[in-house]
Parts: structure tokens; C-alpha cells; sequence
């Protein structure tokens, strides 16, 4: 009865202190909500939307801590993610030490509280804590491989809309903006409507387009944006080159499939070895099974 009653009471205490944990910094960023200009930034997911309120409040100390090398770095790859309007390094740092807080009290809770010391549990608390520092970064990962896979899949035809829309008079300006309207929402259509917007406050051309390859960070956008500056500097036609363009990404996106078209054989290896062939051997060796017991032949392997 001790027992239940202690347990009992553990359970209520750790909730108290997970909600004041959560609901605390919430209040307290409610009462300084005024001094925090959030005008720059883009509406980010739920998950950041949650967990903001707790980060701003300890943002401050790693602004005074952070050297700029390491905060650039931070700030290119949230820039990649196309999160640099969402999420500023600071707060991303606060993230990694707020996932190991989380990560330090599950283990605590799993360990102490409820008492589970079994060597799953064990295994599992060594495995918890370093992933909730380092999930911050495995997601942010996860979120850049998915944004250049969607660039890399919409920029072909951008380019093919772009070509036609130059072909038939109008201006690069204007055809990115006729491209931009025509392919369905995404990282890309993003990039460039950025592009169009930085091009309309006065910046240059060559200077918004090499913001474009740097907040993107691939290959196929560099060669695409050093093309275009190079061709403005040397007098040579844009429509020419955006044709090669097009031309060049449809191989590589050929060049792509062929590569993933390959790879599904040996993908599917596992599988097959996994799942697929046990079962057939079970469904042909089943009845040869019961036609030697039937005949009494393990029997003999039994008496032996």
C-alpha cells in the first residue's frame, strides 16, 4: 500500500514539475511579449510555435556566449532548411540543450520514478539522452535533404516555363514571374519569390541571385545563377543560355531516375530475404514435413 501511495505520489510530483517546466516560461514570455519584434520572421510549425516561448527565455546567455564563426554556421544551415526567417541560431542552440533536458528527465522518470531497471530500460536511457541533444540537427538534416529533393524535382520545369515565357517576348524578370505562378507551392517557388521581392527593393540582379545560390546551396542552382551573371557581364543572350540550362537539367534528372531505378533491385534484397522467401520455404516445406511424420521417418532420426 506504501508503495502505491509513494508511487502515486511521485507521478503527481514529476507532472507538477513537467507543467511548471512547460507552462512558466510560457506565462513569463506572455508578460514580455511587447519587447519582441517578430515582424522579420515566417510563421513556423507547431513544435517551434510550443517550445518558443521557453527558448526566448534563455536566448539571451547564449547571444553573449555564441562565437560568430560558429553562429554563421548555424545560420547557413538553417538558411538551407528555409528556416532562416523562422529561427535565429541562438534558438536553435537552446533547442539541442532543451531536447537533453527533456531527454535527462525522461530517463530520470523511467529510472527512478517508476523504477523500470531492466536492461532494455538501461539500453534505452544510453540511447535517449544523446539523441535529445542531437535531434535539433538529425531534423534539420532530414528537412534540407527533403527541400533540395523538391528543388531538384520542380527546377526542371521552371526552366522550360521560363525559355517559353522569354520566347514569346518577355523580359527575365518577367518570366520568372510568370514561372513562379505556374508551378505549385514549394521550396522553390519560395526562393524565387524572395528573388522577385529583393530585386524590388533595389538590389541588383547579380547580388539577388547570388543570395539565391548561397540560401539554396546546390549545384545545379549555382551553375544556373553563375551562368546568368556571367552572360549579363559578357553581353551574351540570357534566352540562349536558359535553353542549355533546361537542356542540362533535364539530363541530370534523367541521369537521376536511371541511378534510383538501378538502386531498386538491391533495395528490394532485403525484403525478399527477410520476409518473402521464409514464407515460401515454410509453404513448401510444410507438407514435406507432415509426409514424414506420416511415414514415420523422424523416428529414426529420434531413436537415432
Amino acid at each position: 500500500m506504501f508503495n502505491s501511495f509513494y508511487g502515486i505520489l511521485a507521478i503527481v510530483l514529476a507532472s507538477i514539475c513537467a507543467g511548471a517546466f512547460v507552462f512558466v516560461p510560457v506565462m513569463l514570455a506572455r508578460k514580455g511579449r511587447e519587447k519582441n519584434n517578430d515582424e522579420w520572421r515566417d510563421r513556423p510549425p507547431g513544435f517551434i510555435r510550443l517550445l518558443r516561448p521557453m527558448v526566448r527565455l534563455y536566448t539571451h546567455r547564449i547571444e553573449m556566449t555564441m562565437d560568430s564563426h560558429k553562429r554563421d554556421m548555424v545560420l547557413s544551415r538553417l538558411t538551407e532548411a528555409g528556416y532562416g526567417y523562422v529561427l535565429s541560431p541562438e534558438e536553435f542552440v537552446v533547442m539541442r540543450r532543451l531536447g537533453l533536458l527533456i531527454a535527462v528527465f525522461l530517463v530520470v522518470y523511467i529510472l527512478f520514478i517508476i523504477g523500470i531497471t531492466s536492461s532494455f530500460a538501461i539500453v534505452f536511457s544510453l540511447v535517449l539522452v544523446p539523441l535529445g541533444f542531437f535531434y535539433p540537427d538529425i531534423w534539420l538534416r532530414d528537412v534540407i535533404e527533403k527541400r533540395k529533393t523538391r528543388i531538384d524535382k520542380d527546377f526542371p520545369f521552371f526552366l522550360e516555363v521560363i525559355v517559353l515565357a522569354m520566347n514569346a517576348g518577355l523580359t527575365f524578370n518577367s518570366a520568372i514571374k510568370q514561372a513562379v505562378q505556374r508551378i505549385p507551392d514549394g521550396p522553390l517557388k519560395q526562393e524565387f519569390v524572395r528573388f522577385l521581392r529583393e530585386t524590388r527593393t533595389g538590389l541588383s540582379r547579380k547580388e539577388a541571385l547570388e543570395r539565391l545560390s548561397s540560401r539554396i546551396n546546390m549545384s545545379s542552382i549555382s551553375n544556373f545563377t553563375a551562368t546568368l551573371i556571367q552572360a549579363a557581364e559578357t553581353g551574351g543572350s540570357i534566352s540562349a543560355v536558359l535553353v542549355e540550362q533546361a537542356k542540362q537539367r533535364r539530363k541530370e534528372r534523367f541521369i537521376r531516375a536511371e541511378k534510383m531505378a538501378n538502386k531498386a533491385p538491391v533495395k528490394l534484397l532485403g525484403p525478399l530475404l527477410g520476409l518473402l522467401f521464409p514464407i515460401t520455404f515454410i509453404i513448401i516445406g510444410f507438407p514435406l514435413v507432415i509426409k514424414f511424420i506420416d511415414a514415420g521417418i523422424h523416428k529414426v532420426f529420434i531413436n537415432g
